[in-house]
């Protein structure tokens, strides 16, 4: 008999050095970005004005994004990145970012004990009761999560009076 995987779902999660001075350089950008209410949440994706923060979020983070590349093995051609924050019963429902490259968040403004993490969801059902499969890591401020773009999750209801932020970012090869 023979049992295998025959497939797996990469993910990597990369604790950002210095990041309390890494939050606040990226505070100081994040400040100057417009908003669009979308749903239950804040963002700043796809809005023309914040083109720049893509730079300057590569810029501050180039190590970091040095270091993922010799993970992977491969050259990051292209990172979009935007902001969102969920008040107090803001969440976000089930999607995925595309169907190639990675997709990740980085927890910027994340209370490990009073905020949820995102979570994943496994292509498939569990085959012995037929149930979606949810995985959760375990993550803390200044930590960035990176799975392929396609691989759906979710972010639950923020219960907590303290805002969450993110930072999404999308990579390209």
């Amino acid at each position: 008999m023979e049992n295998k995987t025959i497939f797996k779902i990469p993910l990597i999660k990369y604790s950002i050095d210095n990041w309390d001075l890494k939050k606040e350089e990226l505070t100081k950008v994040i400040t100057q970005l417009k908003f669009n209410s979308v749903h239950k949440f804040i963002s700043s994706r796809n809005i023309k004005e914040n083109i720049f923060f893509d730079d300057v979020f590569v810029k501050i983070l180039n190590q970091e994004f040095l270091d993922i590349e010799k993970e992977i093995g491969k050259e990051i051609k292209e990172i979009n990145s935007w902001v969102v924050q969920y008040k107090k019963y803001g969440e976000h429902i089930i999607h995925n970012h595309a169907s190639t490259g990675l997709g990740g968040v980085l927890y910027f403004d994340y209370d490990e004990r009073e905020h949820p993490s995102t979570k994943y969801l496994m292509p498939m059902n569990d085959i012995f009761n037929d149930t979606s499969l949810i995985y959760e890591e375990k993550v803390k401020e200044g930590d960035i999560v990176i799975t392929p773009a396609a691989l759906h999750h979710f972010c639950p209801c923020n219960t907590s009076d303290k805002p969450r932020t993110i930072i999404g970012l999308d990579i390209k090869f």
